[in-house]
């Protein structure tokens, strides 16, 4: 049975009070962090925080939309991201992490040489950090055709 064949699951009432209290958790602890870093922490980094966590929380909130709500046009992501990822979800994901995994080790490495060789610490990290999602994205998208 394909994940597309299913109903959406209607939540309990207890469900939700569990992904509300969640929500409120982390929401608080997120605000927390980020005045913590505004008043205490270097330069913008406060700023900055509070701007990621406001985009991240917002594509999660979306891919679980998504997911509960359209499981017809839910990608693999949006369903494992929820926890009802379908067998051939879980593939896909294996077998992405398992290439990225593979290509981690030389891509640090190379990062590594770089700064040996005298360049900038933070463009090194921030090129490592760009080929490893290109590499993650790449990986999932033949995963995907492959499965």
């Amino acid at each position: 049975m394909s994940t597309t064949d299913q109903a959406p699951a209607r939540p309990t009432p207890g469900r939700l009070l569990l992904a509300g209290a969640v929500v409120a958790v982390v929401a608080a602890t997120l605000v927390l962090t980020a005045i913590a870093l505004d008043r205490w922490g270097p330069g913008n980094i406060g700023r900055g925080f509070a701007v990621g966590a406001v985009v991240g929380s917002a594509l999660a909130g979306f891919a679980i939309w998504r997911a509960l709500r359209r499981p017809d046009r839910a990608t693999s992501g949006d369903r494992l991201f929820v926890g009802r990822g379908d067998e051939r979800d879980r593939a896909v994901a294996a077998r992405t992490f398992a290439l990225l995994g593979a290509w981690a080790l030389p891509l640090t490495m190379a990062a590594f040489l770089a700064m040996a060789l005298g360049a900038p610490a933070d463009a090194s990290m921030g090129m490592l950090f760009i080929a490893q999602v290109a590499v993650g994205l790449v990986a999932a998208w033949r995963a995907a055709q492959r499965l």
